[in-house]
Order: C-alpha cells, then structure tokens, then sequence
C-alpha cells in the first residue's frame, strides 16, 4: 500500500513540473510505469515545449510593446511641452494693465514684459492730463514677446470753438452744445425783445473751475463744461396808459408781481393816474418769471411857475407867458400893448399852475 502511494505522488510532481513556470529551461520528467494518472488529470494539463515557447514569446511581445508604447508617449509629451512653452500659449504674455499711471512707469512694466511700448494721445473727460488712459492692445491681452504696445495717454478735454448761439433757437443751440460734449444746463427764460424761443445769451461754467464767461457771441470752450442757455419769452407786456389795476393783470398773466410801491412822474403825455412805463429791474438784466416789477404812474403835466412880469412891456409880458405854456390875456387891446407896463398877474407870480393854464395880466400907461 505504501509502494502505490509512493509511486503516485511522484507520478504528481512530474506532471506537476510540465505546466509552465516561466523559467528559460524545462526539465523533461523520466519515463513512469504504472497505469495510474488520474492525479495528473486533477492538476493543470502538462504543455509540451511548442506552447510554452509560445508563450513565453507573447509574453515578451507585450512586454516589448508597453515599453515602446511609453517611449512614445513620453516623446509625444515632451514634443508638446516644448511646443507650448516655446510657440504654443505658453509662449504668450498677457500685457499688464498700465492704465492709472504716466508713460514713464508703463513703459518700464511693458519693456520689462518683453514688449515695445509707444505712446500716443488721446482727449479724456475722466483721466487727468499725463495719465495713461488704456493700451492697444487691451491690457489682459496674451501677445508674444516683441509685440509692438501702443500706451494712450490722456491730453485732457477737447478744446472747442463755439459759434455765436443768440438767435439760435433752444433745441437747436442745445443740441449743438451737446454734440461736442458740453453739459447743457437748465435753460434760464427771460424776457427781452428777441422773439420768444430764442437764445438771447449763454453762461459758461468752465469743468476745470473759476468764473462763468458769456458765449453768446461765441467763445472756446472744452468738453465737459456746463453752458446755461438764456432763451427769450419774448417783449414784457405794454402796459402804457393802463390804470394800475389793467397793469397787474397783463403782467401777472406773464407770470409777474407788481410791487405795492409805485414811483410817480410827470407826463406831458399820458393822463394822470396811468401808467406810463415799468422801471429797471434793480439788479440789472432782464425780467424773468417771478420777479416783482414796479410801476412807474403820471401824475400828469408837470406844473410851471407863474414868472414875476411886473415892470415889463405887456406886449413882452404877454409873449413870456405863452411861450412858458400859460394862456395870457388881458384887459388892453393888442394893438396897444406896447403903450402899457405889466403890473401884476393873476394868479400870482410863484404860483405853479398845470400847463394850459390861464393866467390875467393888468396893466398900466
């Protein structure tokens, strides 16, 4: 029993050693003699040497291709690193943002960047006069080294030359001054004899500060600058021979007040208690809706003095009086006034009496 066994086991190991191990040699098993084989069946299946060449070449063949398939990637890689850092976007340098400084300083950032800055100039309402304003190409940009950099600096607002606007009308005037690039304030109205609607004068307030200057007539100005349109509502209402009353309403119908003191003065003209005209605005310029306007009312014919005749030819005396405005008259007849002295009037000399007056002149030889 212990011989089978023996013999059965050996039979296993040499079976055993025919499946391939890997190794470069295989030791062929000697010649066994006995029928058993069936602990050769429940291993691996012996392989004879055409197989294991087989397959120890396969092996090799994969081994083989992995490492070539490597070297080939690498290369590929490495290719591509070159590629990218020397042409390719790794080359590239995104252009710095230079905008808030002078030419000077921007210029050293983009040399020492690798690219060649120029300068040029450019009107800006917003950055100061010397500041660089942006460059072309845009800043963020990625250009190669080399790459010509144009550096805009700011000169400051556009000067303007503005062409008289009186006469224009509003819209026209503030279009103009809009198209090239002034602030149109609000529009001042004012009465004057320029037809309603028109532009009569302009005030500019300079961006820059310091004092206002008309541009009327025309004027320079720069971009930013603020102009206020004075534009006309057309002539004042004629209030001329109304009463105060007829006065007001006409007036306040324009959108003015009519002041409770009024100044009176003679008119040869209109009748007393009328109106005869509106007095100058107290600061000057023209009347605006709002303002309080005041009165100027006849008080009639101014009153003349009776002149001290006595003592004078009648015919001289008679003469003086009408050329003074006074209707003389006398007891005597024309024809001999020159025989007759003046001796007194009536009224009185010193008297003042409206124009047209009558006034008696008595008379001696």
């Amino acid at each position: 029993m212990s011989v089978r066994t023996t013999h059965t086991t050996q039979t296993a190991r040499s079976a055993t050693s025919l499946v391939d191990s890997g190794d470069l040699t295989l030791v062929m098993p000697g010649t066994s003699t006995g029928a058993p084989t069936t602990a050769i069946d429940a291993g691996a299946a012996p392989l004879d040497n055409a197989t294991l060449l087989r397959r120890r070449s396969a092996k090799r063949r994969a081994r083989g291709g992995f490492l070539i398939a490597l070297v080939l990637l690498l290369a590929a890689a490495a290719a591509g690193a070159g590629w990218w850092f020397g042409s390719g976007p790794g080359s590239l340098v995104a252009i710095a943002d230079v905008a808030g400084s002078n030419y000077p300083d921007a210029a050293a950032v983009l040399t020492e960047q690798g690219f060649v800055p120029s300068e040029a100039s450019e009107n800006s309402l917003d950055v100061p006069v010397g500041i660089v304003i942006r460059t072309d190409p845009e800043s963020g940009t990625r250009s190669d080294r080399g790459t010509a950099v144009t550096v805009i600096v700011s000169t400051g607002p556009a000067e303007q030359t503005v062409p008289p606007l009186n006469g224009k009308s509003e819209a026209d005037a503030k279009a103009y001054l809009e198209g090239i690039g002034a602030n149109v304030g609000e529009s001042v109205a004012l009465f004057s004899g320029a037809a309603e609607g028109l532009v009569i004068n302009a005030d500019v307030a300079p961006r820059a500060g310091g004092d206002q200057y008309p541009c009327g007539e025309g004027c320079t100005l720069f971009e930013g600058d603020t102009v206020v349109l004075l534009v006309s509502l057309g002539a004042l209402p004629d209030v001329t021979g109304m009463t105060i009353d007829q006065a007001a309403k006409a007036l306040g119908d324009k959108q003015l007040e009519v002041s409770d003191e009024t100044v009176t003065e003679y008119s040869d003209e209109i009748k007393k208690d009328r109106v005869i005209r509106i007095a100058d605005r107290s600061d000057g310029g023209n009347w605006r809706p709002g303002d309080a306007v005041t009165l100027i009312v006849s008080q009639g014919p101014q009153p003349i003095e009776v002149p001290d005749v006595e003592g004078m030819n009648l015919a001289d005396a008679m003469a003086l009086l009408q050329e003074q405005g006074f209707e003389p008259n006398t007891s005597v007849p024309q024809f001999i006034w020159g025989l007759f002295t003046a001796t007194r009037t009536d009224p009185e000399d010193g008297t003042m009496l409206d124009r047209g007056a009558k006034v008696r002149v008595f008379a001696s030889e």
